[in-house]
């Protein structure tokens, strides 16, 4: 018994009164493995190991590389040439986000996006049975600036001809805006008044007039020729002109 406490003695460390235990080893989670490929499957030159990394930069350009992290990647050359691909920025922490770039919108044309998505679909109803029943002819048929006094149509009118081309040119307030003037050329057997009412018919007039003359869309021209005898707003006309003349 005393070569047992002598040898328990000699095992604990200095200064301690507790029995010397042996450090417990954490085991490790397995590498995840990765896919076999032609090139993996052979044997390695010179008896080395053929790692993983050689084995990506042996993939084809076309094939989707593999990291060790099991992340699939498109290949460096396709980087920025496919539409879902985001680039990625580091952060502090080391967590990665996509870059988000910020749109240009220099007129605010989203206001309008905003106005019109929540009755749109009211305003295609009531189009198509050829009668306006609610209020929003301002963001629907938007006329040049200076012609509206209140509130409501200044905040919605188009303040020069590069704004009103570029209304037609967004993908969605050109599509709306054709769509809905021909709805109203498809309404059989009414006036423009009885449609829209007064007085929304000059407001009407007015906006045809204005995407009339930035554009060569013909619709316009169509529903000046239908319900103004061809005739465009004579206001708008001076107003685009004064612009111009101001901008030149």
């Amino acid at each position: 018994m005393r070569g047992h406490w002598k040898a328990a003695a000699r095992r604990r460390p200095a200064g301690s009164n507790r029995w010397c235990q042996r450090p417990t080893r954490r085991r490790q989670a397995p590498a995840r493995s990765l896919p076999q490929t032609a090139e993996s499957s052979r044997p390695a030159r010179h008896g080395g190991a053929t790692t993983a990394s050689r084995r990506v930069l042996r993939r084809k350009p076309s094939d989707p590389q593999i990291d060790p992290r099991g992340l699939t990647h498109p290949h460096p050359e396709t980087l920025y040439q496919l539409p879902h691909w985001e680039p990625k920025v580091r952060h502090n922490r080391g967590r990665e986000c996509p870059v988000r770039y910020p749109m240009t919108d220099p007129f605010d044309l989203n206001r309008f996006v905003r106005a019109q998505d929540p009755v749109y679909r009211d305003v295609q109803g009531e189009l198509a049975r050829g009668r306006k029943q609610t209020h929003w002819m301002w963001f629907i048929f938007p006329q040049i600036a200076g012609l509206g006094v209140s509130a409501m149509s200044q905040r919605y009118a188009i303040g020069s001809r590069a704004e009103a081309e570029a209304y037609l040119a967004h993908p969605i307030l050109g599509g709306r805006l054709i769509e809905c003037t021909r709805l109203v050329l498809a309404v059989e057997g009414r006036t423009i008044n009885a449609i829209l009412g007064a007085p929304d018919d000059a407001k009407f007039r007015s906006s045809m007039t204005l995407f009339g003359a930035v554009s060569d869309e013909p619709v316009f021209d169509q529903a000046l020729a239908r319900y103004f005898a061809g005739e465009p707003d004579g206001a708008t006309l001076e107003i685009l002109d004064g612009l111009e003349r101001t901008s030149s």
